[in-house]
């Protein structure tokens, strides 16, 4: 595929099959992310691969705490980096439009009402997307906003590395909520702040949660200012 085929083939994928990821593959998206740019050449991205038996046991474990709280009760203060939230967009009302267009768009392809939506989510989530494999990315905690900067394109890269070797992705913050079990369970660093997991896998076609259309991207004149 060209770069633009890849990009414009990239979607969130939330329902994965039981199916593991050959080791070579997965090497070979690292590897191709590895290229990733980053401030300084500084590759401040700390990356931790789960999978097998030690995903299985972290699945567990996650459900079982995740059980405890509702979507409203969400212990987002365990978290090591601020979650975005919904509340916090009052200077950026196109971004409000955006999300609420998500969800409008995703209850009218999957026909769920937004309770149903909600429920099915979190069930998901819980569940890692049923992915075979996650992977996790933290930095140093000490370390300012621009290498978060970095972190995201590191992310970005890797999507598109693995959507070149057709495996479907997907980043979720609700992987890193649950910061001190995540810790104790993978043995992280005191000192690195975790900022999200990405589901990776192969994409199950027929879960309800795949069944949505491409989600509308703004027009580029809505923010994209061309000085001449």
């Amino acid at each position: 595929m060209s770069a633009k085929e890849t990009i414009y083939k990239r979607r969130a994928t939330r329902a994965f099959l039981d199916k593991a990821i050959p080791k070579e593959e997965l090497m070979e998206v690292l590897e191709t992310t590895n290229r990733t740019p980053s401030w300084t050449n500084s590759q401040p991205w700390e990356v931790f691969v789960v999978s097998g038996e030690k995903l299985k046991n972290l699945k567990k474990i996650w459900q079982q705490e995740i059980s405890k709280y509702t979507a409203e009760t969400m212990p987002f203060n365990k978290m090591d980096i601020q979650f975005p939230g919904y509340d916090s967009w009052g200077n950026a009302p196109q971004a409000i439009e955006n999300m609420v267009g998500f969800k409008e768009k995703f209850a009218k392809d999957t026909g769920l009402s937004q309770e149903e939506f909600m429920k099915i989510v979190m069930e998901s989530n819980a569940n890692f997307f049923n992915a075979p494999t996650i992977v996790y990315l933290g930095m140093k905690k000490d370390l300012g906003p621009y290498s978060m900067f970095d972190l995201g394109a590191y992310q970005q890269t890797l999507m598109l590395a693995a959507e070149d070797k057709g495996l479907q992705t997907c980043p979720a913050g609700a992987f890193v909520i649950l910061g001190d079990i995540l810790r104790r369970e993978l043995n992280i660093p005191e000192d690195i702040s975790m900022a999200l997991g990405i589901a990776m896998g192969y994409e199950d076609k027929d879960h309800l949660l795949n069944k949505r259309g491409p989600m509308q991207r703004m027009k580029i004149e809505q923010y994209v200012r061309i000085i001449e």
